[in-house]
């Protein structure tokens, strides 16, 4: 018997999981060249740059700290923080919004979106993930795939101000689910917060090593371990 068929709900983390070449926030990254193609010109090339890759490093720095995962602004609270003050017009403000949603967002390969598929063909299925950017952004990238019909609960982190692994996200996504936790299952690629909140919640997980040794720094036991997702129905 397939281990995922000791379960009634999936829910799947999204970000390098199923969705790749997403968080495109380094230094390097060129923020300008995307802002000028979306029609902005209220900044310079390095002022963009520079205010975004401010933005980046004081919202990374919240995401990092255990005290904030309850209590997580939006990508908007984070740019009006570092704009300290400086007041910009409503469709800037959208229009710098769009950038890092641009940033963030990827995309689904093929073999994913075919997993995604066979996995609903015998399962409900379901999203928890953390996202920055406003949740619009990622549901138009999964209605371009035409996969949002498959998902019958979809809770990103930016819509409700917490962030994985706090025990809040993962609440609000069972909340009502009327299945008792034993058959609802969680797969994600981080220890930390895939694991760690699914544990907090009560529920199995599997972990996506990328063969990546398995090192928890919290007691984050997956209940098993799979190299990557297409092989998700390999696992026993």
């Amino acid at each position: 018997m397939r281990y995922i068929d000791h379960f009634e709900f999936i829910f799947l983390d999204v970000c390098n999981t199923f969705m790749f070449e997403v968080d495109c926030f380094s230094r390097e990254e060129r923020y300008d060249k995307t802002y000028f193609e979306i029609g902005g010109n209220h900044f310079s090339k390095n002022e963009i740059n520079e205010l975004l890759w401010n933005w980046y490093e004081t919202m990374n720095a919240d995401y990092q700290n255990p005290d904030r995962y309850e209590n997580f602004g939006n990508s908007r609270f984070y740019l009006k923080k570092v704009l300290n003050g400086q007041a910009l017009p409503e469709s800037e403000i959208k229009l710098i919004e769009k950038v890092i949603g641009i940033h963030e967002r990827g995309v689904i390969p093929t073999d994913y979106q075919e997993i995604i598929k066979q996995l609903a063909k015998g399962h409900r299925l379901g999203i928890i993930s953390d996202i920055w950017a406003d949740s619009p952004y990622f549901f138009e990238i999964l209605d371009n795939y035409n996969l949002t019909d498959f998902f019958e609960r979809i809770i990103f982190s930016a819509d409700i101000g917490a962030i994985k692994p706090s025990k809040k996200i993962f609440d609000t996504a069972l909340k009502n689910l009327e299945i008792p936790n034993s058959k609802i299952l969680y797969i994600g690629d981080s220890l930390l917060r895939d694991i760690g909140g699914s544990n907090k919640a009560g529920i199995a997980s599997v972990w996506i090593s990328y063969k990546r040794d398995l090192k928890p720094k919290n007691g984050e036991m997956p209940n098993r371990i799979v190299e990557d997702l297409t092989k998700i129905f390999e696992l026993k």
